[in-house]
């Protein structure tokens, strides 16, 4: 069973806990806690829900449509990599959201947010989150999907030449 130890009220809402046999579920100030083989706790340990006060001034970019980059700041520690051989290439990506470009929705993702940047030897697939009331101009977050090689000047002929 879990045994209340104490909580605080505050904005955090942080309750302490204690996991005392396998398999049980209770329910403490509106948070369900389950114990099992390899979650066996026999010492007091926080749990603490808190709220991300960040995303009120981080708008992520959402269009059906492309949309023009303007110039803008961005850090390399705001780059958020799916994978990391796509970490070489993160370089490319700076210098064109830095110069300014051109987002592209990719329309097989069906959530209007992931957009295809075009570097100079790579199209990344990204998630952009700017800074509200920068016009774009500063970007805080970028999620880098997919990495891909450019194919852009590429003509891919599918059946017989007419040679």
């Amino acid at each position: 069973m879990l045994e209340k130890v104490g909580s605080a009220h505050d904005e955090t809402s942080q309750t302490l806990v204690r996991a005392l046999a396998p398999w049980q579920t209770e329910k403490i100030d509106g948070w369900d806690f389950e114990s099992g083989p390899g979650l066996w706790f026999d010492c007091v340990m926080p749990v603490v829900k808190k709220r991300d006060h960040q995303t009120e001034s981080r708008l992520l970019l959402e269009s059906a449509d492309p949309v023009e980059l303007p110039p803008a700041e961005v850090t390399e520690n705001a780059m958020l990599v799916q994978f990391d051989k796509f970490k070489p290439y993160i370089p490319e990506l700076l210098e064109a959201l830095r110069a300014g470009t051109t987002a592209e929705a990719v329309p097989v993702m069906n959530d209007g947010s992931t957009f295809a940047i075009h570097g100079a030897t790579r199209t990344f697939w990204v998630k952009l989150w700017h800074s509200a009331g920068s016009d774009l101009t500063r970007i805080e977050r970028v999620q880098v999907i997919s990495c891909l090689p450019s194919t852009r000047g590429t003509n891919v002929i599918i059946g017989e030449s007419e040679d």
